[in-house]
């Protein structure tokens, strides 16, 4: 089997080669669930800095760009979690990896 390390800059890399290519596109909601994506997938290997500016981007495009305020209030109760692990990871570094990455809130 493949046994390779995902690094955030590996991560965010194939996600802003993919989300560079929607950028001018004008197919907002597309740019949106890209970054979207990109934050959960950040969040589940634990780099939270790259998930947060991924979500920031797809709630401001959400919110601001394509007017989806149902999808915006969404996003917002899931991100809300991860800036809990985050602030979790702050204050004892690890503890967010004993504890699983899968907080999210269900809808």
């Amino acid at each position: 089997s493949l046994n390779c390390t995902i690094t955030s800059v590996h991560l965010s890399h194939v996600y802003d080669r993919a989300i560079n290519l929607l950028v001018g596109s004008r197919m907002l909601q597309f740019e949106g669930m890209a970054n979207e994506q990109a934050g959960f997938a950040c969040a589940r290997f634990g780099h939270y800095a790259n998930a947060q500016r991924y979500f920031e981007r797809a709630l401001d495009i959400y919110k601001n760009e394509w007017g989806a305020l149902a999808k915006y209030n969404w996003l917002k109760e899931q991100s809300d979690g991860i800036w809990t692990l985050l602030r979790q990871e702050i204050e004892d570094p690890g503890l967010s990896r004993m504890c699983g990455t899968h907080i999210l809130v269900e809808p």
